[in-house]
């Protein structure tokens, strides 16, 4: 696996002081009160400084179309306090920042913050990145969103995706087309407190042609349905390491090759998954079709009703199971088999499943 290059930070994530150098929006044309729209005289500015700090003090930047980010922007913030604001009209979805095939690139200490799920669709994605390299969002919040972090064909490389909280999102990381890159310190809330709203959503939804990409300290909790899902498509050679979800009504981690939504083949093959959390969830892992050589080391299961299911009995290869606990009620789902499961130093279940709560949501 190659290691991404990434753009140097001005600031550690949790600075709220401008840079020195940096251009301050609000004394540029940007309003900053929550109810002009931001959109044009920050995408002006974006425009012209490129390489350049554009500071975004404690605000709230109403933006009533999406602003795009050119080669080498740098977009700095105070964490949680400035606020990009983007609601859909008329039901129609709306994007907030995007880049399409751009390098270069730092997003720091900005929060995006959508619709009230209790009350509105989720209508708005946050980031959206098609055919990027060497971008970085750092010290980023997301709130109210149809997907947090998107990204989409074509292939995005050497992303540096780290010290993201979520609240509230449908998912917060709708993954597609990504490659040699790196997810770290993710810490996310679904809605499934909230009664009012649709039933459906990830914590992490990955799509296809994921390859060769780090995954570390993920807390991907309260989502009605896969904490992180490994969708039917091609993901090879990712590493997941301290993974924390739960699966709601369904299972807390999906790994699936085939079959592959649209026909065609796909395979996983290489996953490498250590100190794996699950909370209480219908089921723990589940596997599709096509996935072959998968270890999973270090592993914490609790209160799922099962802990290995093969989906319609599409059986895996070469799969570890080490050094885990499982604190469900059954080790299978009904009618499965562990053909081609190895199992090492693995207490396989207790014969009462201990309680458990989850943490406190995230600090918006």
């Amino acid at each position: 696996m190659v290691a991404p290059t990434q753009p140097t930070l001005t600031r550690p994530p949790s600075s709220n002081e401008m840079p020195p150098g940096a251009v301050n929006v609000l004394d540029n044309g940007v309003a900053g009160n929550g109810t002009t729209d931001d959109a044009a005289a920050i995408q002006a500015l974006i425009n012209n400084n490129a390489g350049t700090v554009l500071w975004f003090p404690a605000a709230t930047y109403k933006l009533g179309s999406y602003i795009s980010l050119v080669d080498n922007s740098i977009l700095q913030g105070v964490p949680r306090e400035s606020i990009f604001s983007r609601t859909p009209s008329g039901g129609v979805a709306q994007n907030t920042v995007v880049a399409y095939d751009k390098s270069g690139f730092v997003v720091q200490g900005i929060k995006v913050k959508g619709n009230d799920p209790s009350v509105d669709n989720l209508d708005t994605w946050g980031f959206r990145f098609s055919g990027c390299s060497n971008g970085r969002l750092t010290g980023i919040y997301l709130e109210g969103l149809r997907d947090g972090i998107k990204t989409e064909t074509p292939t995005n490389s050497n992303m540096m995706f780290e010290d993201i909280t979520g609240y509230h999102n449908m998912m917060i990381g709708y993954l597609s087309s990504l490659s040699s890159s790196t997810l770290r310190r993710w810490d996310s809330w679904g809605y499934y407190d909230i009664a009012t709203v649709d039933t459906g959503g990830h914590g992490i939804y990955a799509a296809q042609f994921n390859n060769d990409n780090t995954y570390e300290d993920l807390k991907l909790l309260n989502h009605y349905s896969y904490g992180f899902q490994l969708y039917p498509g091609e993901h090879n050679r990712n590493v997941f390491d301290r993974i924390e979800l739960d699966g709601g009504d369904s299972a807390g981690m999906v790994i699936w090759g085939n079959p592959v939504e649209g026909g065609g083949t796909a395979t996983v093959t290489d996953t490498i998954i250590r100190n794996l959390t699950i909370h209480e969830s219908n089921g723990a892992i589940m596997f599709g079709g096509n996935v072959n050589t998968v270890l999973i080391d270090g592993f914490d299961i609790r209160n799922s009703d099962w802990m290995l299911n093969t989906y319609t009995n599409m059986i895996p290869s070469n799969v570890t199971l080490r050094n885990g606990h499982h604190g469900g009620t059954t080790w299978l789902a009904s009618g499965d088999s562990i053909t081609n499961f190895t199992v090492e130093g693995t207490a396989i279940m207790t014969a009462t499943p201990y309680p458990v709560e989850l943490p406190e949501p995230p600090r918006m």
